[in-house]
């Protein structure tokens, strides 16, 4: 029920971003939803009682479904900073019946940001290509000056594509937060340590930011000139977790055994995207160690198989698989359908299976 209001919430933001009106957050939008779900079920179990009371909640119910849902932010026409057509709009969408409509997206406000976005874009673009040139330059005139006029200009290091474009990106970026009175903190002292420990701690980004700032504060550091906000804290353990994936892939190809025991076992794990909701999973070891747990659509031996064999591949552990061990529900044993049938399917060659044993540690 939560991942349906979640959609249904994700859908109905859409109209209130093109009008600009500033919104509730997501969470509370959920619970109105859900709020006028249980009202309508409670409608439901009684529906045989025709009652004036059952029959003038009835009604009501009707009439309010014709009027707006409203999730504007209870300071929306303070916030609002356009003309005043659209707050009159606001005031006559709130009135019973919905007078008008929302307007969809404003042509000429939506233009005129694009064209500043293009124009803050070009400048930096021409910034940053001034600035390389006479890099390279004075890169050249180092290097004549060091080998007599006998190194050639390609000779000497340059920056690399990728981190030109990382800074022109950070530079539009900042140009735009200036534009908007945004001023952020550059200096950066984010390490992997403190990402490893925010991963094992499962602390979420807003209470990293909240942590950090108190830490930076409490050592004397000026917290104004330091870049402590989520989307930084975001990108940084992004990439930790990629370095660490990899290292982890390559000290196991350093130490990678002749032949490995795949085992498999779909659990129900807390999804990601949604509270109090849980996804179908399926964790899978080789040799006691655990390669991936990737989520299922569904709990099919075909879906199974495919997970299982996505990993292994990803591994590069296709040709070392030699002994499969699993539940011997049908969805892994069946003789036309099982995960197992697949995966020498898949593989080309029969494998030892080895029943039952996913459970033994």
């Amino acid at each position: 029920m939560r991942e349906s209001a979640n959609l249904v919430v994700r859908e109905c933001l859409i109209f209130w971003e093109r009008a600009r009106i500033p919104t509730r957050a997501t969470p509370h939008c959920v619970v109105k939803i859900m709020k006028m779900h249980n009202y309508w079920r409670n409608l439901q179990k009684s529906a045989c009682r025709r009652s004036e009371t059952q029959e003038e909640n009835e009604r009501n119910f009707i009439s309010d479904l014709n009027n707006l849902f409203h999730i504007a932010h209870a300071n929306a026409l303070e916030i609002i900073k356009i003309e005043e057509d659209k707050k009159k709009n606001l005031l006559s969408q709130r009135e019973a019946g919905r007078r008008g409509c929302l307007m969809r997206i404003d042509m000429k406000l939506a233009k005129r940001e694009e064209r500043v976005l293009l124009r803050v874009i070009e400048q930096e673009s021409r910034r940053a290509k001034a600035h390389h040139s006479s890099e390279i330059d004075g890169n050249f005139m180092d290097s004549s000056e060091e080998s007599s006029g006998t190194e050639d200009i390609s000779d000497q290091p340059g920056p690399s594509p990728n981190i030109a474009q990382s800074s022109l990106e950070e530079n539009i970026n900042a140009q735009i937060e200036l534009r908007m009175g945004i001023v952020r903190g550059r200096k950066c002292f984010l390490t992997p340590k403190i990402m490893a420990v925010l991963d094992r701690f499962h602390i979420s980004q807003r209470s990293a930011v909240f942590i950090l700032e108190a830490v930076a504060e409490s050592l004397g550091h000026n917290i104004d000139e330091l870049a402590i906000n989520r989307n930084t804290i975001q990108r940084h353990r992004e990439d930790f977790r990629k370095t660490k994936a990899t290292r982890i892939k390559e000290f196991f190809k350093e130490n990678e055994p002749s032949f490995v025991c795949v085992h498999w076992d779909s659990k129900l794990l807390p999804a990601l995207n949604v509270r109090d909701l849980k996804s179908e999973r399926l964790p899978i070891i080789v040799t006691e160690k655990l390669l991936g747990v990737p989520k299922l659509e569904n709990s099919s031996g075909k879906e199974q198989a495919m997970a299982v064999w996505n990993v292994l591949k990803d591994w590069g552990l296709e040709d070392k698989a030699q002994i499969l061990c699993s539940d011997t529900t049908s969805s892994n044993t069946g003789r036309i359908n099982g995960a197992i049938t697949f995966l020498e399917l898949y593989a080309d060659r029969e494998m030892t299976y080895f029943p039952g044993i996913t459970y033994m540690n």
